[in-house]
């Protein structure tokens, strides 16, 4: 619903009925909840989610055992995947196993972040540099994983 604030201010809310026993069987609560916040955290979420999509970097996140839980649309044309279920299969050393990479995760997960040059083999391209940006995952101070970018240099 709408709220009005004293000031004659409009807010998106949500009202909640429940029958309450105290004076009354027939007693209700009415709680009025702003949910303004919940929608603009949405919004930016949904915007962070488009720039994910279509960045020209591969983009990725992992769990804390290596697993892919999020992979972009460069990541899995960067890999061949033929969507984010074909990522979620593999765990991280399945298509990132260059040296130093696997001991970087491990560092990832005790919250170091890294950048490393290296030079890969590709399919029909030959070699190429790329970078590869390894960092924590964080749901407040607690690592849930790791999450990475590939750029072609």
């Amino acid at each position: 619903g709408n709220g009005i604030c004293k000031g004659g201010r409009k807010f998106s809310c949500e009202v909640t009925i429940s029958v309450i026993d105290l004076m009354d069987p027939s007693d209700l609560v009415f709680t009025v909840r702003n949910t303004e916040r919940r929608r603009k955290l949405r919004e930016r979420l949904r915007t962070k989610e488009n720039a994910f999509d279509i960045s020209n970097a591969a983009l990725f996140a992992c769990d804390r055992e290596g697993h892919f839980t999020e992979a972009n649309n460069a990541f899995l044309e960067m890999f061949g995947l033929e969507d984010a279920e074909a990522a979620r299969k593999l765990v991280f050393t399945d298509l990132i196993d260059d040296d130093p990479l696997p001991s970087d995760f491990k560092k990832a997960l005790n919250g170091e972040s890294s950048t490393v040059g290296i030079v890969a083999e590709t399919e029909g391209e030959g070699r190429e540099e790329i970078e590869v940006k390894l960092g924590p995952n964080r749901i407040g101070s607690r690592t849930v994983g790791v999450v990475g970018s590939i750029l072609k240099v």
